[in-house]
């Protein structure tokens, strides 16, 4: 099956089967009033497990797809560290690269957290000197790119299996 997470304005995420949008979700989390109805991200793991991954607007929060029964649950997995603003992530080989933009007096902190355990690998710390509004975040190769609202551009290396 093809399926579709959406964020829903009450802070919900709705399985969806794309082949039937009309239908009832397949799964539905609860509402969160802390939840950004904004981008999410996904990913497989090794075990071949899916993950959605969404920022609230304090923290990151997945969710595990789980068949049970054959019906599908979205269970949910471990929550990040407090942020400010985070923005939406990007996964790259199991590794969720996570911004917390910061704002006027904090600068943005970019950080590396394991998919699976939710485990902090690396972070910025004081490198970036400013804030970011929003978008500015991709990755590509071996490197993650953010934009500042100094007009900087911040490129990370990070190793890649080949």
């Amino acid at each position: 099956k093809v399926l579709i997470a959406a964020a829903a304005k009450d802070g919900s995420i709705h399985l969806l089967d794309a082949a039937a949008l009309s239908g009832a979700p397949l799964a539905k989390t609860q509402p969160s009033s802390d939840l950004n109805p904004g981008a999410l991200a996904s990913w497989q793991d090794a075990d071949d497990a899916r993950w959605i991954l969404a920022a609230s607007k304090s923290k990151l929060v997945t969710w595990q797809l789980v068949e049970q029964n054959g019906s599908l649950t979205l269970q949910p997995g471990w929550v990040s560290r407090e942020m400010v603003s985070p923005l939406a992530p990007i996964i790259v080989n199991g590794v969720v690269f996570a911004v917390s933009s910061g704002d006027r007096s904090t600068p943005a902190v970019l950080y590396a957290i394991d998919g699976e355990l939710g485990k902090e690998l690396w972070n910025s710390g004081k490198t970036i000197a400013s804030f970011v509004r929003s978008g500015g975040f991709s990755a590509s190769g071996s490197q993650v790119y953010l934009g500042t609202n100094d007009g900087t551009i911040y490129a990370f290396g990070f190793p890649i299996e080949h």
